[in-house]
């Protein structure tokens, strides 16, 4: 199931839903979900948090990605994490880890928020391990 910047999140079944969590598997889906082109590279891709088209079909939607993610905004971001929200006035800088569930509290306009995202899949690190580690 997709959320789409135009549509409701229940609409396009390309993304995995089990237990009503959609999960986000590849970066190019990422990219999809929120109305960007095509990603430059299939296993990373950063994101300018000002840019972030974030609507009010994906308040409330419990979402899992198969990536890491590192996130740097400068001030509350409206996320459920689990079961915890995120409430940082002034700033927060988050980790994420392939399976965790987060949840979209409230709308945000593009423009209000400013940072960065940095999301991987895991395949990336594996990449590089393979590269470093062999002889």
């Amino acid at each position: 199931m997709t959320p789409h910047h135009s549509t409701t999140p229940r609409k396009n079944r390309r993304y995995t839903m089990a237990n009503d969590i959609i999960t986000i598997n590849t970066v190019s889906q990422l990219h999809e979900m929120f109305g960007y082109e095509k990603p430059k590279h299939p296993l990373v891709t950063v994101i300018d948090v000002k840019k972030l088209k974030n609507n009010a079909d994906f308040v409330g939607v419990r979402m899992s990605s198969e990536m890491y993610m590192i996130s740097l905004k400068d001030h509350d971001c409206g996320m459920l994490y689990g079961r915890s929200h995120c409430d940082f006035e002034e700033g927060i800088l988050a980790f994420y880890e392939p399976g965790q569930v987060i949840t979209q509290t409230e709308k945000i306009e593009a423009g209000i928020q400013s940072g960065w995202m940095l999301i991987f899949h895991p395949d990336l690190c594996l990449n590089f391990f393979v590269k470093f580690y062999s002889y």
